[in-house]
């Protein structure tokens, strides 16, 4: 706006507002685009993780397993690392899927289970929670990206470029942008002349104390 403000507003042409005007928006509308494609296949790459079947059990999966059998089948079919000592601690004290997930390494250890066989159920627990943690956050990205996305989407960018100038109006924006620019300007100087001017004439009473302390 820098080339506008050294015309008088009844000197501009409207057609050389215009052009500035499409030019500026071609520039943003490129950008946009651009946004939109890389936010487009950020958005996809998070989706498939969001769906991805992960081997671990759910922890809601988990909790609904009410025997001890029925728990060590699920926890064989996963890829945790648990070993067969370590299946047969849940099986020796009767853990089900709710007790499973409260389970920790001092409460293990406490009730006599070797520091090997406690570790590793510890560490399959916190996995589990852990992509449970996980994948909730994924799909609160996922959506708020989306939802981020859908006001830069093609066919969001396709409606503004069809929008129709109003020349009156654009003219009267550009108008209040520019005199809002010279005040902005014209403050600043006025602050400057009035520090300014307290500086000088605080300086002068300084001296014309001086003056009226000092001996003939």
């Amino acid at each position: 706006m820098d080339n506008y403000k050294s015309t008088p507003l009844e000197h501009w042409s409207y057609e050389n507002i215009v052009e500035h005007y499409h030019k500026e928006k071609q520039h943003e509308l490129s950008k946009s685009k651009t946004y939109s494609s890389l936010e487009s296949q950020n958005n996809d790459r998070t989706k498939n993780k969001v769906c991805e079947t992960s081997t671990f059990p759910s922890v809601d999966e988990i909790e609904n397993i009410i025997t001890s059998k029925d728990l060590i089948d699920r926890l064989r079919q996963t890829n945790l690392g648990l070993t067969k000592d370590d299946l047969e601690v849940l099986v020796n004290h009767g853990i089900t899927g709710k007790t499973f997930l409260r389970l920790t390494e001092e409460k293990l250890e406490h009730h006599g289970v070797k520091l090997g066989p406690a570790m590793n159920i510890a560490h399959s627990i916190n996995r589990i929670k852990k992509q449970q943690s996980d994948v909730y956050e994924r799909k609160v990205n996922y959506y708020d990206k989306s939802e981020e996305l859908s006001d830069t989407s093609p066919q969001a960018i396709k409606k503004f470029t069809k929008t129709k100038l109003d020349p009156e109006k654009f003219r009267e924006k550009v108008r209040d942008e520019i005199r809002s620019e010279i005040r902005d300007e014209i403050r600043s100087e006025i602050r400057a002349v009035v520090k300014n001017f307290k500086d000088d004439f605080r300086d002068l009473l300084t001296d014309t104390y001086q003056l009226w302390i000092s001996p003939l």
